[in-house]
């Protein structure tokens, strides 16, 4: 989706350090406008979570999909399992799961894939994986790349990835209502998801529920080859896009535990380096590195991601050289015009990334 053309950067606008009354009143305006029922804001400052505001109809420990900010929960169990000797980002995809048969594709690595250049499309509704051009050269965003990894480190660790990230991200950082699918033990906790006509969207939670039997019926975690079956035997398409757990997208979490989550992850200075450059103009540059967007602008540097799911539309921002960060969820369809207030209030300027949703 294209924004509006790029807005002059904002000079000397108030930082919110919380939410002011009357920040609140135009948020709370905005959302009814938006038909967005619910809203929870994470706030990171000095490296560490500092509260979280709520809107609506949710509260601080309400679960949302988080949508492609799971991207930054793989990538981050990636970096650890290089870091643990396990993994090399510079080795190929098909060195780990030799699933690709394309020429290009096959010649892309853990990095491209973290950096979305691996080439891939973002989803395929059908056959077999393959890039657009040499891996490395331009940034096309993949969700097919993350869920590639997620093989990988299911490959690599023996487990789904739901096992993986509980034992690597959730219980180190204390991200108690945190998972890589639909648990029932939080019934009652989610934010439902709503539509752009304020209309609830119904039986979202019909896969995840199906999951969760699964998971019973192994006695684990499942991995993406059980995903895979429970698909097919559901007469559903079995691609990535339908898999739960998915690396990509299927992260349930409230502002509170990912708000924990990107005051450790924003700490490693190596994903502030690009991989792949995606646009620049006069005072701004967009690129992404291992996992993350990275936008330089007017003298300031952020790591950002978007989310957008059915019924949920999330953003985060991190400004690592300050120990800042915001991460903002929504449950409608019509959040995305509600973040982008959020983050402008707090960061103080306009952002280019966000012309780039």
């Amino acid at each position: 989706m294209r924004r509006r053309g790029l807005l002059g950067m904002a000079a000397g606008a108030a930082v919110a350090s919380g939410a002011g009354s009357a920040f609140r009143v135009r948020m709370e305006r905005a959302m009814a406008a938006a038909r967005v029922p619910g809203m929870a804001v994470g706030r990171v400052e000095r490296g560490a979570l500092a509260g979280v505001d709520t809107y609506g109809d949710c509260t601080e420990d309400t679960v949302f999909q988080a949508a492609s900010l799971t991207k930054q929960v793989t990538g981050y169990m990636v970096l650890a399992l290089r870091d643990a000797g396990k993994l090399s980002l510079e080795r190929t995809l098909v060195s780990y799961v030799d699933e690709i048969g394309d020429e290009r594709g096959r010649r892309a690595t853990l990095s491209h894939a973290l950096s979305h250049s691996t080439g891939f499309p973002n989803w395929r509704s059908e056959g077999d994986l393959a890039a657009a051009f040499e891996p490395g050269q331009e940034w096309r965003y993949s969700g097919e790349g993350y869920v590639y990894l997620q093989r990988i480190i299911e490959k690599v660790t023996g487990r789904g990835i739901g096992a993986a990230a509980e034992e690597m991200v959730f219980r180190p950082l204390g991200m108690e209502a945190s998972a890589m699918r639909w648990r029932g033990k939080w019934e009652g906790r989610y934010a439902e998801p709503h539509g752009r006509d304020g209309r609830p969207r119904r039986e979202w939670d019909k896969t995840g529920r199906a999951v969760e039997r699964l998971a019973e019926r192994l006695g684990r975690e499942p991995k993406y080859e059980d995903s895979i079956l429970l698909l097919r035997e559901a007469g559903m398409a079995a691609v990535p896009n339908n898999v739960l757990p998915n690396g990509a997208a299927s992260l349930m979490t409230t502002a509170k535990d990912y708000g924990r989550f990107v005051a450790a992850a924003m700490k490693n200075p190596e994903l502030r380096r690009a991989r792949v450059t995606m646009g620049e103009g006069k005072g701004w540059q967009l690129g992404w590195g291992l996992g993350w967007g990275i936008e330089r602008v007017d003298g300031r540097e952020y790591l950002w991601q978007w989310g957008d799911n059915p019924g949920y539309k999330n953003i985060v921002f991190a400004e690592p050289g300050k120990g800042k960060a915001v991460v903002v969820f929504t449950n409608g369809d019509g959040g995305g015009r509600v973040y982008e207030r959020v983050v402008r209030q707090e960061t103080g300027q306009e952002h280019p990334a966000l012309f780039r949703i």
